[in-house]
């Protein structure tokens, strides 16, 4: 599964083109390291959201 079809599977999103202009979009970057993204996300306050029911 490539990193697009993981992010749409995951988001259940449409990571298939840009909402604003309708061109391709593309990963350009994937962080995996548990201790970055605690890093990156920590300073972020977000209101709980209950899962989507699938």
């Amino acid at each position: 599964m490539n990193s697009m079809a993981r992010l749409q599977r995951v988001w259940a999103i449409d990571l298939g083109g840009c909402p604003n202009g309708g061109g391709e979009l593309q990963v350009i970057a994937a962080l995996t390291a548990p201790g970055v993204i605690a890093r990156i996300i920590e300073p972020i306050v977000l209101e709980p959201i209950s899962p989507r029911a699938h």
